[in-house]
């Protein structure tokens, strides 16, 4: 089940027929696992992993990992080492929660120049993430029909893994999960803006 939340209320959820049959084990913020050509550019807050299902009301919950990416990228609460990828230098402007969040200055495009990497330390089955993101916008390519930036992706490291992205089709702009299992690849739709 995947639910989503745009300033704290449910905007989407939606059942996957496909199973992640592995424990989740890494996770890629600003861009697929793979460091492909679908890569985030944006700011990205506060960002936390449960190691459980948490609703939104019960989100005082410790977290697993927490990054509240106030100009560093460390994992505060200490389980998880995250590691920079790519050439690119961060910045840091205005977020939601504190005094910064990290801007992904990745190509509008989606061409990859940075994003960050987290071994997670324990093997989830069941969990929530919960963060602040903004896209300073998302351009059309492909013909202007098609466009997608990869927020965060979290899988098994064997070809398992949930991505959340923003996507613009045909001037139409969502923000959608995706599910790839056993070779199976679902797209759950979760929000049409």
């Amino acid at each position: 089940m995947f639910s989503v939340y745009i300033n704290n209320t449910l905007v989407g959820s939606a059942t996957s027929g496909v199973s992640i049959t592995n424990p989740i084990t890494t996770m890629r913020i600003g861009a697929d696992l793979a460091g492909g050509t679908t890569a985030f550019n944006g700011c990205i807050d506060n960002l936390k992993i449960y190691n459980s299902t948490v609703t939104l009301v019960a989100q005082t919950q410790k977290p697993y990992l927490y990054l509240p990416l106030e100009n560093s990228f460390t994992d505060s609460i200490g389980n998880s080492t995250v590691t920079k990828n790519g050439s690119g230098s961060f910045t840091y402007s205005q977020g939601i929660v504190g005094s910064s969040a990290i801007f992904f200055n990745n190509s509008t495009n989606g061409t990859l120049s940075m994003s960050l990497s987290a071994t997670l330390g324990v093997s989830l089955t069941n969990f929530s993430v919960s963060g602040w993101f903004n896209l300073p916008s998302l351009t059309p390519v492909n013909g202007g029909t098609y466009n997608v930036n990869t927020i965060f992706q979290i899988g098994t490291g064997s070809g398992q893994y949930i991505t959340m992205y923003t996507q613009v089709v045909n001037g139409i702009y969502a923000l959608n999960t995706n599910v790839h299992a056993n070779g199976i690849l679902t797209a759950v739709p979760l929000s049409i803006n």
